[in-house]
Order: structure tokens, then C-alpha cells, then sequence
């Protein structure tokens, strides 16, 4: 009893809907699901790998200490311009470096002197010996000790050299006292004209091999430098799309300080090692994980660029392209489990047909073969089924022939 209460109710609702959206059809526009007709046409494509980038010092100098000892004095600032051998650190050296070089030194004045007293006690022996009068094992001997002495000699010549690099002077091995100079001050001095980048120790810290810890490393960086003149531009690539850029390759550079002008570049060389780096959003829409990135160097083809070091830009590398050959909208195709289809124009609808899909760019796809430049498809086939699916359900629908399994369209290669 109760079922046959509920059904004029439910039929009344039903009603109400129905009417209800016709209602609102006339108030409100709905889904364009209608076709513009085109054509075939011969073009270009040129497949593009398009990445983020940089504009960095083509050499960036990371100045570390040649020696132990505390940081007595910075003399400049982040920022600073600099010149070739301008002091830039004051370094106070370890106590113990002063004992090592008086050390070297008193050791060279003794076997200086020992081996100057063996080789004329040696030409002395050599005439005795002529005589008779030295044995020929006492000869030996002093040549014996002679060369010891020398040899001590080398290496204490060694260890002073060992300073002199630590320095960044010569000394006299054999200067009088008044003539050595003081090895308790040494000077952090640029390798090159520059901009200093960033100090990364500060006044008092100790320095050099002997002080390490989790902010002292053996090859703790004091201090960076570059020529700020000396540019390059360097462009950050996935591991999935490397492989596809040579050296040589054409670039279009787009720079975000000038959004309204395109430069030209080359590819001059490929990192051979990649570095773990954050996704871009597309990457991490698609479920990408874990990638590398490569960084390219790129040369531009102008000099007259006015860019400077922290620079963004987009870089385009032109990887392939094709003359001349057939082309359509990519949203023109229809990809299916059965391979690509446009709806060609029969009358007055349109007819599945089966195309091969070349290769293909961000806008447009090479068609080679199935299609000819008097076909005329349908430019928006997706928009065209749905209105037909609606279509069909009153028994209006005109389109010849199904698309079983039809997707929206997969990516062209």
C-alpha cells in the first residue's frame, strides 16, 4: 500500500527536476560542445626541453687557510670590490708553527756548517791518501758521513719550503738572523680582481688542520670570491630529459628581468654528474620522485646582454625539429586503445578516422600518414563526443560510426 502511495510522489519530483532544468536552460548558457572545422596544414615542429636557470660567477674562488692559526683581523665586507693580492684576512699563527720553522732553521745552520767542515776535511784526506798516510777505509768513512749530512740537509731545505708555501715567501736557507722574515703574521690575500661573495669565519676563530669540530673542517672555507664580470649561464635538467641535449644544441633564453625579449644561446658543456634538487610543480602533480638534475652551461650567442649574477631565466634547448611536414592542433586528436583518430567531415557530421601521429611540440603533432591537406576534421573532437553521448540519449545524435575506448589524449612524443 505504501509502495503505491510513494509513486505519484516520486513522479511529481521527477516532473518538478525535469522542468526545473529546462527552466534554467533558457536562463543559462550550458556546455559548448559544438565543432570548428580545419584543415591539415604543412608547418614546422620543433620539440623543445624547457628548464630553469641561473646566471652565476664563471669561477667562484673559496680561499681556505695554508696555515694553523687565529684570525686576527677581517679587512673587508661581504660585498667589498677587491684587486689581485689585496690583503684580506690578518692571520696570527699557531705558536707552535714559530718553534717548527726556528727549529728547521737551526738545523739547516748545523748541517750547513758540518757539511761545509767534511768536504774540506774530505779534499784534505784525498791528498793524505795520495801519500800513504790515510788509509783507504778512513776515506770511506768521511764520504760516509759526509753524505748523511747532506742528506739531513735536504730534508731540513724541505721543510723550509714546506714554509715558504705556508708563507707565501722566500726565505734564505742560509739569511742571518736579521735578514729572516716574520713568520708569526700571515695575510689571506685575493688570487684575482673581484667581489667578495661571503665570509664564513669570523674575528678570533682558530684556523687551519689542526682545529676541527662540526664548524671547523679541515678545508674550512674562510671567505668567497669572483670576477663578477666574468658571467655564465647555467640551466638546471632532469635526468629524464638530459639525454636528449647535446653540446651545440640552440637555447632560447627568456629572463625574467626581461620578460619581453628572446635571446639565443648554445649549449658549451654537460655536467657528467647529477644533484638531488627540489620537483617542480608539474613533477609533483605527475608522481615524480627522487629525480637529479644536470646542470648545463650555456654560452649566449650576444654579448650585449646586460645580465648579472643571480639572474633567473628560462632556458628552451631546441632538441628536434621537422620542416615542412603535415600538421594539426594536438587537441585535435583522439587517442584510443587502437591508436590515434580525428572526426573527418562526412556530409553534414563527422566519421572516425584512423591517423599516425609523428612527433609533436606543445601546440601541435606531425600527422604522416591517413590524412591529406583536403580532409576536414573537427578541431575539438573530445567536446563533439560529449555532446553526442547527450545527444544520443533522444535519438538525435548524427555521428557516424562509435569510439569505443576513446581517453583524452596521452602525451605525443
Amino acid at each position: 500500500m505504501k509502495r503505491s502511495m510513494n509513486l505519484p510522489i516520486f513522479l511529481f519530483s521527477f516532473i518538478t527536476v525535469v522542468l526545473s532544468a529546462c527552466g534554467n536552460s533558457q536562463t543559462k548558457a550550458g556546455p559548448d560542445y559544438t565543432c570548428t572545422d580545419l584543415r591539415a596544414a604543412r608547418g614546422n615542429i620543433v620539440q623543445k626541453v624547457t628548464s630553469k636557470g641561473k646566471v652565476k660567477p664563471k669561477e667562484i674562488h673559496y680561499l681556505k687557510p695554508a696555515t694553523e692559526g687565529r684570525i686576527s683581523e677581517i679587512l673587508v665586507q661581504k660585498g667589498d670590490i677587491v684587486k689581485k693580492g689585496q690583503p684580506l684576512v690578518k692571520i696570527i699563527r699557531n705558536p707552535k708553527f714559530q718553534s717548527y720553522f726556528d727549529e728547521t732553521r737551526l738545523t739547516l745552520k748545523r748541517t750547513y756548517l758540518r757539511r761545509k767542515s767534511l768536504e774540506k776535511q774530505l779534499l784534505r784526506y784525498e791528498e793524505l791518501y795520495k801519500e800513504g798516510l790515510v788509509a783507504l777505509v778512513n776515506l770511506e768513512e768521511l764520504k760516509i758521513s759526509l753524505e748523511e749530512i747532506k742528506l739531513k740537509e735536504q730534508v731540513a731545505l724541505e721543510r723550509l719550503r714546506e714554509i715558504e708555501r705556508k708563507i707565501g715567501k722566500k726565505i734564505n736557507p742560509y739569511a742571518s738572523d736579521n735578514e729572516v722574515p716574520d713568520v708569526t703574521t700571515a695575510y689571506l690575500k685575493a688570487p684575482v680582481v673581484g667581489t667578495i661573495l661571503e665570509i664564513y669565519s669570523q674575528y678570533n676563530e682558530n684556523i687551519g688542520p689542526a682545529f676541527q669540530g662540526p664548524n671547523m673542517l679541515r678545508d674550512r672555507r674562510i671567505l668567497a670570491m669572483a670576477d663578477l664580470t666574468r658571467l655564465v649561464l647555467t640551466a638546471n635538467v632532469s635526468e629524464l630529459d638530459i639525454n636528449r641535449i647535446q653540446p651545440g644544441h640552440s637555447v632560447e633564453l627568456r629572463f625574467e628581468s626581461f620578460p619581453d625579449k628572446t635571446y639565443s644561446g648554445k649549449v658549451r658543456r654537460i655536467s657528467s654528474f647529477g644533484t638531488a634538487q627540489p620537483l617542480t610543480p608539474a613533477e609533483q602533480m605527475n608522481g615524480v620522485s627522487g629525480l637529479s638534475r644536470f646542470e648545463v652551461l650555456i654560452d649566449p650567442d650576444s654579448q650585449d646582454i646586460k645580465i648579472s649574477s643571480g639572474m633567473s631565466f628560462t632556458a628552451s634547448f631546441l632538441v628536434r625539429e621537422k620542416q615542412d611536414v603535415l600538421t594539426l592542433p594536438i587537441g585535435s586528436l583522439i587517442s584510443t586503445e587502437q591508436g590515434y583518430f580525428v572526426l573527418a567531415r562526412e556530409g553534414t557530421s563527422y566519421a572516425k578516422k584512423l591517423v599516425t601521429a609523428g612527433i609533436s611540440d606543445e601546440n601541435t603533432v606531425e600527422i604522416t600518414s591517413g590524412l591529406d591537406e583536403k580532409t576536414i576534421v573537427c578541431d575539438r573532437p573530445l567536446a563533439f563526443l560529449e555532446g553526442e553521448a547527450l545527444r544520443s540519449t533522444t535519438g538525435n545524435s548524427s555521428f557516424v560510426g562509435k569510439l569505443p575506448g576513446f581517453s583524452r589524449q596521452k602525451t605525443l612524443k
